[in-house]
């Protein structure tokens, strides 16, 4: 009997939660497991991918403030469809799945946790999470850090935490598409004299491509020939490029848009940075690592600690001028950097693969069913 698993997300955009949700729907045993995934708001462009995997995708169009309808057309689908593990993405999504799973007495309900974006400051979201809880079987966190914050400042059960890493398919970073990676070099002329950092990551505030504007117009007056390639799209695209141009930093910045030749793009990369305001383990930052490509991140972007300072990379703190100045470092002092991705790369291969995520999701969803006295066998 194959155990229906439905994953509940916002949309399956380009972002990292979509990304790994993707991963799971190409690698889950589908021997064992029959998957399907619900976008509360809108589809996304990865949302086509879900069918020529052959997983069957639904958009529920969320309506603004409380949609208590929406709740009710979760739990009929839940229901119909004999569901038997709904798994959310983070809060928002577990809000609306959790309470549509107990109303629709699917056996196990689960969440992944995948970063606190504002969770630290908004009380009622922590109240809220708090709640949402009581009606789950595990609360799925990325990294260790964020499952500390569940436990100590969140007050989550020890008993429902649970801390599953994210993992990549480090293998497609290992041996990038030659032909790829010319075609990209020609195509924005781009030559070994270049120094070139690169961002991916959807244009959204929290990713604070701002920030590395900013760090970009200190180190150009340093460094010639600099080019920051912005890979990704989203609402301030528009306002990143206004301030390009303000900046006269047309010609040091491409604008790659959202592309699924990651691997071929980090190849001819010299720096990867990673400043957002808040992360948890991102998808992003561990292709870089698998790519072997130098790190510079902030802080609040390493909460899970995955970079050690001068071990794995550069970690500076939260402004323009410490994050110019470690990019300048990670340049100036390539063979260290090099060797410190090394280091990254290893641990990437070694402890965040993507077999091993799926594996550990696939065991969890059947150890639950088990505990509920439903055998898969």
């Amino acid at each position: 009997m194959l155990v229906k698993v439905a994953h509940i997300t916002l949309s399956m955009g380009t972002g990292g939660i979509e990304k790994l949700i993707l991963d799971l729907c190409k690698k889950t045993d589908k021997n064992q497991f029959n998957l399907s995934v619900i976008c509360l708001d809108s589809p996304g462009n990865l949302f086509n991918d879900l069918r020529q995997l052959g997983v069957t995708g639904f958009v529920e169009q969320r309506q603004p403030g409380l949609d208590w309808r929406l709740i009710l057309r979760l739990a009929s689908y839940f229901r119909s469809m004999k569901i038997k593990v709904v798994h959310s993405h983070n809060q928002a999504c577990a809000f609306y799945a959790g309470i549509a799973a107990f109303l629709a007495r699917v056996p196990v309900s689960i969440v992944t946790e995948h970063s606190r974006n504002y969770i630290q400051v908004k009380l009622t979201r922590r109240i809220e999470k708090k709640i949402i809880s009581l009606l789950l079987d595990k609360w799925v966190n990325v990294s260790d850090d964020l499952a500390s914050n569940s436990i100590k400042l969140d007050k989550i059960s020890k008993n429902k935490v649970e801390v599953i890493l994210n993992g990549v398919d480090y293998h497609r970073f290992l041996n990038p598409d030659q032909a790829i990676v010319d075609t990209i070099r020609n195509k924005y002329q781009l030559n070994g004299r270049n120094k070139i950092i690169v961002m991916v990551a959807r244009l959204d505030k929290i990713k604070n491509h701002n920030l590395m504007i900013d760090a970009l117009n200190l180190l150009v007056k340093d460094i010639q020939e600099l080019k920051l390639i912005i890979v990704g799209d989203g609402e301030q695209r528009d306002y990143l490029e206004k301030k390009v141009i303000q900046l006269d930093l047309v010609d040091n910045v491409l604008f790659f848009g959202l592309s699924k030749n990651i691997p071929e793009i980090l190849a001819q990369s010299d720096v990867f940075v990673l400043c957002s305001h808040s992360e948890g383990l991102p998808l992003s930052l561990l292709e870089a690592s698998a790519a072997k490509i130098p790190v510079v991140i902030t802080e609040n972007s390493n909460s899970a600690k995955f970079i050690k300072n001068k071990d794995k990379g550069i970690v500076v703190k939260d402004d323009a001028f410490s994050l110019a100045m470690g990019i300048k470092e990670c340049l100036v002092s390539y063979e260290k950097s090099i060797s410190m991705s090394t280091v990254a790369q290893e641990d990437v291969i070694n402890n965040y693969s993507l077999e091993s995520t799926v594996k550990q999701y696939e065991k969890l969803y059947l150890e639950l069913l088990a505990r509920k006295g439903i055998s898969c066998a």
